[in-house]
């Protein structure tokens, strides 16, 4: 079961409000106060819908609404919240005192969405003219400093060696689980266990250095 309508949308109201109309909503809700939308119409004798005067209300005539253009602090503070927020609109509007939901997202759509994807575009070919271009370097870019190499082949040689049998055990490990057989099983652990002799062996010699 879905929600009940607020009202029967027959013999209302439609298109835009008129200063009567204004005029009797603002009395009403500063005598009884905000809320039970879908009684006030009847009970003010406003042939509206109870939805179109809550809008009306937050969106236009609510005291506190902050009446003006929106500031460039102001876009920057939308910018942020969306990142973080997306499209909740309400959530921040409750961060900009004043502005309604409604405003800022009629903002965002005709201002500032078309601003951030124009900024995310020229990010990008940025980005893609440094990669196609890679002398160029950033005005940011720190100075490398290069250190002068010391040659060293026995501890490069015994790097290698013991990568590779790393990756040894690591195949033969897996061939352990793809077989099921406890005879495999204990000569790949003796192996693997020789293995790990040879490492220890290796790791306990100091290679000597040699500098050109």
């Amino acid at each position: 079961m879905g929600r009940r309508p607020c009202c029967a949308k027959q013999g209302l109201n439609r298109g835009a409000w008129s200063a009567r109309e204004d005029k009797i909503l603002t009395n009403y809700i500063k005598i009884h106060g905000e809320g039970k939308w879908r009684d006030l119409p009847q009970r003010a004798g406003l042939k509206r819908c109870g939805k179109s005067c809550r809008l009306r209300w937050l969106n236009y005539l609510r005291p506190d609404i902050k009446r003006g253009n929106i500031s460039p602090e102001e876009e920057e503070l939308i910018i942020r919240l969306h990142k973080l927020l997306g499209n909740r609109w309400s959530l921040i509007a409750g961060r900009l005192p004043g502005r309604t939901d409604n405003e800022i997202k009629n903002y965002w759509n005709t201002n500032l969405s078309k601003r951030v994807v124009g900024d995310k575009n020229h990010d990008i070919n940025k980005q893609c003219s440094m990669e196609s271009n890679p002398g160029t370097k950033p005005e940011t870019q720190q100075p490398v400093i290069r250190t002068k190499a010391v040659r060293c082949t026995k501890a490069c040689y015994i790097r290698t060696r013991i990568k590779k049998s790393l990756m040894n055990v690591r195949l033969w490990w897996m061939e352990i689980r793809c077989r099921c057989s406890l005879r495999a099983c204990l000569s790949h652990v003796l192996m693997i266990i020789k293995i790990f002799q040879f490492l220890e062996m290796i790791i306990v010699i100091k290679p000597s250095m040699k500098t050109p």
